[in-house]
């Protein structure tokens, strides 16, 4: 990772990179500064090599990481940079704890445990589609609203109408085609961030030992 603090930024002029000298000082003192410095105007990183081919090993990555999903537990941090089996990182980047207060240190499932499982939209909750790419989630009696993009929202969507989360998975599997990164941000939304604001409930979870379906998994893990 290009951490802020790593050698290299000493040497950005010669590298031919130009960075704001007091910006890289901000993001120095920041408590939690990010480890790609981004270009303001464009968002992507700004130190980056002619054929490093950053995209596709990114996209083997989050392959890699949700092929491990499908056995293990486990928790990311907001950029996908550090991934843990325990919940370590979880209070750092787990915003929505600032909404919801109450720390609620939930069992941990694997993306097959969620397959196998019941999942349910809890009793309140309510969503509504703004735009082709966008549904709101709204828990009145905790003051919550959470926006989602299209394959969360298209998922949330089918289990208001009684789908099986394993239906469901497969449909956005099948419907929209996501990359290996956006399975795993659906992945980490329901599994901690909608199950941590009261929008679902999990139940039913059958033994790992339990067979499941090879369809979605094996579509699933030819994403990236």
């Amino acid at each position: 990772m290009l951490v802020t603090e790593a050698p290299v930024y000493e040497q950005l002029t010669k590298l031919g990179v130009e960075v704001e000298p007091r910006r890289l000082e901000r993001m120095r003192a920041e408590p939690f500064p990010i480890y790609l410095l981004p270009d303001e105007r464009t968002g992507d990183s700004v130190c980056r090599m002619p054929g490093d081919r950053l995209e596709e090993k990114l996209d083997c990555y989050y392959a890699l990481l949700l092929r491990l999903a499908m056995t293990e537990s486990l928790y990311f941090d907001r950029d996908f940079e550090i991934v843990s089996r325990t919940f370590y990182w979880e209070p750092e980047y787990n915003m929505i704890i600032k909404q919801v207060g109450g720390k609620r240190f939930l069992p941990g499932y694997s993306l097959g445990d969620l397959l196998r499982a019941h999942l349910h939209l809890s009793d309140g909750v309510s969503l509504e589609r703004l735009s082709a790419h966008t549904v709101v989630v709204t828990v009145p009696d905790r003051g919550i609203a959470l926006y989602y993009g299209r394959c969360t929202g298209a998922l949330l969507e089918r289990l208001r109408e009684g789908w099986s989360f394993y239906d469901a998975f497969r449909w956005v599997v099948a419907q929209l085609d996501p990359t290996a990164r956006g399975l795993c941000e659906l992945y980490e939304q329901v599994r901690r961030e909608l199950r941590q604001a009261g929008v679902l409930t999990v139940s039913g979870v059958r033994h790992r030992s339990e067979p499941v379906s090879p369809a979605p998994v094996t579509e699933l893990c030819s994403r990236g």
